[in-house]
């Protein structure tokens, strides 16, 4: 329970990141806004990590596969996306459509294995949840 209250507090960020960036990207421009939220957050876990002095993993950087340093390239999109349609659709509209695409994507990552060590089947249930999300997307337009 603790860990589901904990990753809807994560969460939540992402609502203030978009309603920032969105006006940060009004102001500035959408690329622009982009770069300070990135260097921004470059700058924090720099800190974090000299502060912590969390640096373990640095020798074994050449043993890991190269795709997964990609994933600051997936962020960088999230970051776009919202930085540049939440001015357009609002903060609401524009995380339910995210969630759309995140939880779809996950649907098919789970289901092929993709990144795992083993695959999650899609269910019906699965299905059901997504079209709900679905459904909580043509709402949060009306």
């Amino acid at each position: 329970m603790l860990v589901a209250i904990l990753a809807v507090i994560g969460g939540s960020f992402s609502g203030l990141q978009a309603a920032l960036n969105g006006r940060l990207g009004h102001l500035t421009g959408t690329v622009q806004a982009v770069l300070i939220s990135i260097a921004t957050s470059f700058a924090a876990i720099l800190l974090i990590t000299t502060l912590t002095r969390t640096w373990g993993a640095l020798p074994r950087l050449a043993t890991i596969p190269a795709v997964l340093f990609t994933g600051g390239l997936a962020g960088l999109a999230f970051v776009f996306t919202i930085t540049w349609i939440t001015p357009l659709l609002g903060v609401t509209a524009t995380l339910v459509l995210t969630i759309l695409g995140q939880l779809t994507m996950g649907l098919v990552l789970d289901h092929f294995g993709i990144l795992r060590d083993a695959a999650v089947p899609v269910t019906p249930l699965r299905v059901v949840a997504i079209l709900l999300v679905v459904v909580a997307a043509y709402l949060s337009r009306r």
